[in-house]
């Protein structure tokens, strides 16, 4: 038994219950079993600490948080929105929740907290003689776009939120979409594209400035290079885009990955009568799923720094998948919709791009 391990929060906590944790140390030999050593201290504590907590502690595991009503409540209502991945996880052993509840029990402390949502771009596409990759222009579409689409449920969100703390909801423009050069063919020069990003910004920050929510909640609409930027992020977005296509690439997977990303391709062009051939649009779609990897990284790398993140995903799970997967796991990722309600924005906005031939990415 390596008596170095123990968590730091126990013998903190021995020590805070009026043991003397050193005391307890020296009884315990580096031969003794774990057994053993949770018998050893159950007995010198007058059995006050189970011996789940004890295990725990020896294995250098920190005590998991206590969890108030008022986030107990905010999570039952998250549960509530949907049947299952009401939160992304990264495997079968919850720790996203737990990851969740952590971090809402900071926030309520009041740690900076960042809730992220997505906000989407408008694409105009053209058929590509030869079948590659077909070109693009952007749009700055608020009618279609997914936040104010689901305008209603963000200020629910905000309204249940805002009983644990005061939160701040950043409408994110995913400005990489508009500025990434070698992952789509852009028809429009890039002051062009800017200059849509910086007009769908304003269109957001208009479209909130009426728009109720509660009076300690901020919504500050961000395009994403920018709020990299704002939270003292050294790597720009492309380098993260191109982190994350790195990722994709030398990942045992990759085989699964392309097949999903060139198939997702097709059928979504293929709802224009756009038609593309499968291996030449196959790089430019891993280098668009690498995108998104490279998101959660960047989010990641920002918890790193000691400001939490928690994302607000209104969107179709490939996109928040690959965010996860870009940051190893360590995200929070809630789905305050019922999957009814996704697939109904999706068929709406198509049915509208196809009367003016405007696709929605």
């Amino acid at each position: 038994m390596k008596k170095e391990q123990i968590s730091p929060d126990f013998l903190k906590q021995l020590e805070t219950d009026g043991f003397a944790a050193q005391a307890i140390l020296a009884e315990i030999r580096d031969e003794d079993p774990c057994g053993e050593a949770v018998r050893k201290i159950r007995l010198q504590t007058g059995f006050r600490y189970s011996k789940k907590e004890i295990r725990r502690a020896l294995n250098g595991r920190e005590r998991p948080p206590e969890i108030t009503p008022k986030v107990t409540t905010f999570i039952d209502w998250l549960k509530n929105q949907r049947r299952r991945r009401w939160i992304l996880e990264a495997d079968d052993k919850q720790q996203n929740e737990k990851l969740l509840a952590e971090d809402l029990m900071e926030f309520s402390e009041g740690k900076p907290t960042d809730f992220i949502v997505w906000n989407c771009l408008g694409f105009e596409w053209q058929q590509e003689p030869q079948r590659g990759y077909p070109y693009c222009s952007i749009t700055a579409d608020l009618n279609t776009a997914i936040v104010p689409h689901f305008l209603p449920k963000l200020q629910e969100f905000s309204e249940k939120l805002s009983g644990i703390g005061n939160p701040t909801i950043i409408p994110m423009v995913p400005s990489s979409e508009a500025t990434y050069e070698s992952m789509w063919n852009y028809l429009q020069d890039r002051q062009t594209r800017e200059s849509i990003v910086n007009s769908a910004v304003a269109g957001l920050t208009e479209r909130f400035r009426t728009a109720q929510f509660p009076k300690q909640t901020e919504v500050i609409p961000m395009r994403w290079d920018e709020y990299l930027r704002n939270r003292g992020i050294e790597k720009t977005a492309e380098d993260y885009s191109k982190e994350g296509e790195q990722l994709l690439l030398e990942s045992t997977d990759l085989d699964r990955i392309r097949v999903e990303a060139v198939q997702n391709g097709i059928e979504y062009f293929g709802r224009y009568q756009i038609r593309v051939d499968r291996e030449k649009i196959a790089p430019k779609r891993i280098c668009y799923y690498g995108m998104y990897v490279g998101e959660g990284a960047a989010m990641a790398d920002i918890r790193e720094s000691g400001r939490n993140v928690i994302v607000i995903n209104f969107e179709e799970f490939r996109v928040s998948k690959m965010a996860l997967r870009g940051a190893r796991g360590n995200l929070s990722i809630v789905t305050p919709i019922t999957d009814e309600e996704m697939a109904e924005y999706y068929k709406s906005e198509n049915e509208i791009q196809k009367s003016k031939k405007t696709l929605i990415i």
